[in-house]
């Protein structure tokens, strides 16, 4: 039985890997990982410009509301200083400071014991005992419109005592003496406002009141530094509410003044219907009765002059005031109106960085992904050549499928 013998197989023995065949065969994975971080570093700038656009529109919506209260309050203001004037002008309204107020109420109350002394002198002359002439059936209308009259101007001296008394207590008092300083329409409440003193944000300021466009201001914007710009902002928003709280005060003084005054002209118009009343139920007796009795003509004139110049003192009175307090609230109102307004502007300025920052971001995010597709290609093109190097049908696909990327990329580009 013969012996089988074994022969070795041919083997063949793989050449040590170089420095240069690791490098080639990693430069896939790590484009891929260059890639990924191209990725999310363009998919971060792109949110981050996402939410600098947002920052703008609402920093759009507050310019808004500090223009909307610039415009409203400048509107008001200049209404009220042409209805000073328009009345002033014609003659209705005259310029009021606190001595002439003080004076122009403690005159009242002798125009109402006048109007009531009037009427029952009117009363008086209507009585028989004193006439010594018997009345005629036609004076039992203007008999009883003088007794009313009596009576509602008793109510209504009563009313107007209280009114007056109220008004000097007011005009009295420390807080009223301090408010009626300035009804002279010279002056306002003392505000300190904090100046803003950055060369940078008052030049973007300057930018924003000539309308210059968004382009025209871009060197201006980019050269504000944001945390100035936002001390700027509350600084400004500091000094409007401290022109607010200012005048707060002072217009709330006004107010109880101005119902005192209100209540003294419904009194005041009353009793002036009521003695047009009296005068007109006197026409309505026969020329003979009337010129039986001359006595009561005189007084019926006498009692309607008076409550007319009663009527004309308060009115006056009432009208003096409330043009000079038209003229302290269009003051005021302009004063108020350029904070707003400077806040508005700083507003403008957040909402131009912010755009820029947003376009900044942006123009980041696009050219992030530049460097992703690079990338990609570089991935592709490494991939081919493993392949076409090391005859591999998988490293082959991989290549054909990122170069069909790279290729649909600049596709979706350049026509989509």
């Amino acid at each position: 039985m013969g012996f089988m013998t074994k022969t070795a197989l041919p083997t063949t023995e793989q050449a040590p890997r170089t420095a240069w065949d690791k490098v080639i065969t990693s430069t896939p994975v790590l484009m891929t990982i260059v890639a990924t971080l191209l990725a999310g570093l363009s998919s971060s700038e792109m949110t981050l410009s996402q939410y600098h656009r947002s920052l703008a529109a609402q920093n759009q919506s507050k310019a808004g509301d500090q223009w909307n209260f610039f415009q409203a309050k400048r509107i008001r203001g200049t209404e009220k200083q042409i209805a000073v004037e328009q009345a002033r002008a014609r003659g209705q309204a005259a310029p009021l400071d606190k001595a002439s107020l003080i004076e122009a109420v403690d005159r009242v109350p002798a125009l109402y014991r006048r109007t009531l002394d009037q009427g029952r002198l009117l009363a008086e002359a209507l009585t028989p005992a004193n006439t010594n002439v018997q009345l005629a059936p036609t004076y039992a209308p203007l008999t009883a419109a003088v007794a009313a009259l009596i009576r509602n101007a008793t109510a209504q001296e009563k009313d107007a005592q209280q009114a007056i008394a109220e008004c000097r207590n007011l005009l009295a008092a420390d807080q009223h003496k301090q408010a009626l300083m300035y009804l002279d329409g010279r002056s306002l409440p003392p505000v300190e406002p904090t100046k803003l003193d950055d060369p940078s944000v008052l030049d973007g300021l300057k930018a924003v009141r000539e309308r210059q466009s968004e382009a025209e201001s871009a060197p201006i914007v980019a050269g504000i530094n944001q945390a100035a710009l936002e001390q700027a902002i509350r600084t400004a928003e500091a000094n409007a509410k401290s022109a607010e709280d200012a005048d707060k005060p002072v217009s709330a003084a006004f107010e109880p003044l101005a119902a005192q005054l209100r209540k003294l002209g419904e009194a005041a118009s009353l009793l002036q219907r009521a003695a047009h009343g009296v005068r007109y139920c006197l026409s309505e007796v026969p020329t003979a009765e009337r010129d039986k009795l001359p006595s009561v003509s005189t007084a019926a004139a006498a009692l309607e002059n008076t409550a007319d110049n009663l009527r004309i003192a308060v009115t006056e009175l009432t009208t003096d005031f409330q043009g000079a307090r038209d003229d302290y609230d269009a003051r005021r109102y302009t004063r108020e109106a350029r904070a707003n307004q400077e806040s508005a502007g700083l507003y403008e300025l957040q909402v131009r960085r912010s755009g820029l920052t947003s376009e900044r971001h942006r123009s980041r995010s696009k050219n992030f992904f530049y460097g992703m597709l690079a990338a990609q290609a570089a991935v592709t093109i490494a991939s081919l050549s493993l392949a076409v190097r090391n005859r591999s049908v998988l490293w082959g696909l991989a290549g054909v499928t990122g170069l069909g990327a790279v290729i649909f990329g600049g596709y979706v580009y350049l026509y989509m």
